[in-house]
């Protein structure tokens, strides 16, 4: 969910948040993102195209929503 052309102040406006919280939410998604990446990765020992594949089809399935 990011209003206005996706700006920081513009979801801070939008959800009533700080910008700072705003800030340590999106640093912490993006955390999360790079374990998943990883778990992607080594653990289920899959290349770059296949996990590119899963992101790709996980942001079609957010346009549905």
């Amino acid at each position: 969910m990011f209003p206005e052309k996706g700006s920081i102040r513009g979801l801070s406006r939008a959800t009533g948040h700080d910008k700072n919280t705003i800030m340590r939410w999106v640093h912490r998604a993006g955390e999360h993102c790079k374990k998943v990446n990883e778990f992607f990765l080594q653990e289920l020992k899959l290349d770059k195209v296949q996990v590119d594949e899963i992101w790709n089809y996980i942001k079609k399935g957010e346009k549905h929503r």
